[in-house]
C-alpha cells in the first residue's frame, strides 16, 4: 500500500471537548467546501497536538476495544500496531475517540451526514480515495452504525449507485456486517431503504459481490411472513424518499422507477421463484412473480405512486 502525504492536519487536544468540537466542524466545512479532496485524495488527517507538537492518532487514542474488534479491511491502519502520518484511519480514531463524550453526539451526527452528503454530491468513488486502496468514510460510518444502530442509514446513503464495486468492493461489506450483528430490525431496514446502489444492497443480504444471486437473507420471505415489517418498510421508504433524494442509475431499460430498482433487489433475494434468473440482466417478466398477494411490478408501482402524491 502506498502513503499519500496528507495536506490538511486538523490538530485537536485529546479528550478536550471543544478542541474535538472544533476539529469536527472544521472538517464539516472542508466537506461543504469540497475541500477535503484535491487531486483524487482525500487530505485531511486528523492529528492529537501534545505541548504544541502534532503526533499521529493511535488506536489506543479512541475505545482501542472497539476499534481493535472492528471487522475491517485489511489495508486499514486500524490493523497495524503503530499508525504513522499519512494513514488511513484517522477518521475513524477521530470518532472513536468523539464518540466517548455524549456532548459531542450531534456533532458527530452532523460530521456523519457532510460525508455522506460528499459521497452522493459526487456520487463518484475517484472522488473518495484515502490512498491507493482505501476510501475515506466508510468505516467511521461503520463504527458510528455498530455504536447507535439508528444511524446505520447513513452507511446506505454513503453506498452511491456508481459505486466502484472493482477496486473498492470491500466497503460494500459493512452494510452485511451490520445486519447481521442486528437482524432486520427498523434501522436495519431503513439502512437498505437509503441505499441506491443495487450491489449494495445484494450484499446487505449475504449476496457474493461476485454473483448477488444467492443471498443469505430471503427479504421477499421474510416481508411475506412478518406482513407489519413490509408496511414498516413502505413507510420507511416514503420517509427516505422525503428526506434523501433518490439518485437513479440504472443500464437496465426494464428499471422503471428508483423503486422498482429496490424491488428488484426484493425479488433476487427470494428463495421461492418460479424462473432462475440473472441478477445482472434481470428480464422484466421476472417482476411479474408473485409478491404479498400481488406482484413485484406492482406493489413497486403502488409504493412509487404513494411516494409522487406525497412529494406533490
Amino acid at each position: 500500500m502506498e502513503e499519500f502525504e496528507k495536506s490538511i492536519k486538523i490538530s485537536f487536544e485529546l479528550n478536550d471537548i471543544e478542541s474535538i468540537r472544533s476539529a469536527l466542524q472544521r472538517y464539516q466545512n472542508l466537506l461543504k467546501d469540497d475541500k477535503a479532496v484535491e487531486d483524487d485524495i482525500h487530505q485531511v488527517e486528523f492529528v492529537k497536538l501534545i505541548d504544541g507538537e502534532i503526533h499521529p492518532l493511535q488506536k489506543t487514542d479512541g475505545n482501542f476495544e472497539d476499534l481493535n474488534n472492528l471487522s475491517i479491511w485489511g489495508e486499514s491502519d486500524l490493523n497495524r500496531d503503530e499508525i504513522s502520518f499519512d494513514g488511513n484511519a484517522s477518521d475513524t480514531i477521530m470518532f472513536s475517540h468523539a464518540l466517548k463524550f455524549p456532548e459531542l453526539k450531534d456533532e458527530i451526527i452532523a460530521t456523519a451526514k457532510e460525508i455522506v452528503a460528499y459521497s452522493r454530491r459526487k456520487d463518484d468513488t475517484s472522488q473518495m480515495w484515502q490512498d491507493d486502496l482505501c476510501v475515506f468514510g466508510i468505516e467511521a460510518l461503520y463504527l458510528l452504525g455498530l455504536k447507535m444502530p439508528e444511524y446505520a442509514y447513513l452507511i446506505g446513503g454513503y453506498l452511491i449507485p456508481s459505486w466502484d464495486s472493482e477496486h473498492a468492493d470491500y466497503a460494500l461489506i459493512y452494510g452485511y456486517e451490520i445486519i447481521h450483528r442486528f437482524g432486520f430490525d427498523k434501522n436495519m431496514l431503513k439502512m437498505f431503504s437509503y441505499c441506491d446502489n443495487w450491489e449494495a444492497r445484494a450484499v446487505m443480504l449475504g449476496g457474493d459481490i461476485f454473483s448477488l444471486d444467492d443471498t443469505e437473507y430471503d427479504l421477499a420471505s421474510f416481508f411475506e411472513d412478518n406482513p407489519e415489517k413490509y408496511e414498516e418498510f413502505k413507510e420507511i421508504m416514503i420517509e427516505r424518499a422525503k428526506d434523501q433524494p433518490f439518485i437513479e442509475f440504472t443500464e437496465d431499460d426494464h428499471t422503471w422507477t428508483p423503486v422498482h430498482s429496490f424491488y428488484e433487489t426484493i425479488l433476487m433475494s427470494s428463495k421461492k421463484l418460479s424462473g432462475d434468473y440473472d441478477p445482472w440482466d434481470l428480464p422484466p417478466e421476472a417482476m411479474e412473480e408473485s409478491f404479498m398477494g400481488n406482484t413485484f411490478h406492482e406493489e413497486a408501482t403502488l409504493l412509487w405512486e404513494k411516494i409522487q402524491s406525497v412529494l406533490g
